[in-house]
């Protein structure tokens, strides 16, 4: 786009500002939506030249914006490290345009540690660059125990009867993992929201019913592992 003016020519290609001639819009809205430009006498402002051009790009700075690409996203859940081409990835991701295959590869590469379990992740796509980013969420903490516990799921029988067992280093381990989306305020808060979903699982902690975990927590036992 060029227009030409006298005195003063100003030229925009794609992402590109040239600046030939100093000069200053005359109104509160930029030449584009309807405004015009006037020659500044350069003798009555001296040294202003750098001012009146950085008006210039600060009123094409919408112009720029027009040209950057939109950001396209979705969320799914996939097995770690084990994420195709298949639903949900494939068909959302298609006609975005972005390959697919690459996207999958850095997925199940930023996943690998969670074999099996459900885990949560971010696909962002630039629509006009085709360039992606992925976030990888923590899958939920019952996933978490079950893997520590190295069950398939919990018990149906909560409280009755009991699934498996995790030690309380796990359950700090697990506590860590997940208290950057936690309501806890620290460690200890963190390390008790596991410790509830031993109970509702029917998981044990150090080889008693967790419930009974909750005094011990209470009580320091376990301080050296917290810190």
């Amino acid at each position: 786009m060029e227009e030409k003016i006298p005195h003063c020519r100003v030229q925009v290609h794609k992402l590109s500002i040239v600046v030939s001639r100093a000069c200053i819009w005359d109104s509160s809205e930029p030449p584009c939506d309807g405004g015009s430009i006037r020659q500044e006498p350069e003798e009555t402002h001296p040294g202003c030249e750098d001012v009146r051009r950085a008006r210039i790009i600060i009123w094409l700075k919408p112009l720029l914006a027009h040209h950057m690409g939109e950001k396209k996203s979705i969320s799914a859940l996939v097995s770690g490290g084990e994420a195709n081409a298949g639903p949900p990835l494939g068909p959302a991701l298609g006609p975005m345009g972005v390959n697919v295959l690459q996207v999958v590869n850095t997925i199940n590469e930023k996943t690998k540690d969670f074999p099996g379990m459900k885990v949560p992740v971010k696909v962002e796509v630039d629509s006009e660059t085709k360039k992606f980013t992925v976030e990888v969420g923590i899958p939920p903490t019952a996933a978490l125990v079950a893997k520590e516990a190295g069950i398939q799921k919990g018990s149906g029988t909560a409280g009755t009867n009991f699934a498996g067992e995790i030690s309380m280093a796990s359950a700090v381990k697990i506590a860590k993992m997940k208290i950057e989306g936690s309501y806890a305020f620290d460690v200890r808060g963190a390390v008790k929201e596991v410790i509830g979903s031993c109970v509702s699982m029917g998981v044990k902690v150090e080889g008693k019913p967790a419930k009974e975990v909750y005094a011990d927590l209470r009580a320091g036992k376990y301080d050296d592992l917290l810190k």
